[in-house]
């Protein structure tokens, strides 16, 4: 997976707290819109030095909404295309599709999200609550980017449940700075 955009304006999506399925949980084709402007973001981890900006830039086909996130300054671009889909009020989960070695591979990577109206949040969920909820939803948890596998089903409930949690905490913060 990409350690640039599905953490930028999914704010480090990629850090960690996300998720990662061989199956398609969560459409990729577009989802719903999310209150992002057309522009470049600055996001920003617990440390206020370790910032990295993105150029962001919404899209609408069919009633069906993307962001094409890439990273601007780095000496290797990276460019990735988000889908969002609203969870509950300001939560949302991020999809793109899963990558290996630089190729994509049957999957995706999925991300927690809150929108705060200043700043996108990536979220994280403890190891431990986790875990919990894997074993309430019947689905196999493992490794350190949380690799999920299960009936499809069962991994959208977890996702969905994760989601909303009252245990999530911010792992990092996408904010607009300019056109």
């Amino acid at each position: 997976m990409k350690a640039g955009l599905v953490m930028a304006v999914v704010a480090g999506l990629l850090l960690s707290g996300c998720y990662e399925t061989d199956d398609t949980v969560f459409g990729m084709d577009g989802g719903d819109p999310v209150p992002l402007k057309q522009g470049v973001y600055q996001s920003t981890s617990g440390d206020p030095r370790d910032t990295s900006s993105y150029r962001v830039t919404p899209s609408e086909k069919d009633s069906k909404y993307t962001n094409t996130v890439e990273s601007e300054g780095a000496a290797n671009k990276e460019t990735m295309v988000l889908a969002f889909h609203r969870i509950a009020e300001h939560r949302y989960v991020a999809v793109t599709p899963r990558e290996e070695k630089g190729k994509v591979v049957p999957g995706q990577s999925i991300v927690l999200v809150h929108w705060d109206a200043a700043a996108l949040k990536t979220m994280r969920l403890r190891d431990e609550r986790s875990e919990e909820l894997a074993k309430k939803h019947s689905v196999d948890l493992r490794g350190a980017a949380y690799v999920i596998s299960g009936p499809i089903g069962n991994q959208r409930a977890f996702i969905r449940e994760a989601a909303v949690d009252p245990c999530l905490e911010v792992v990092q913060s996408c904010k607009f700075v300019s056109s």
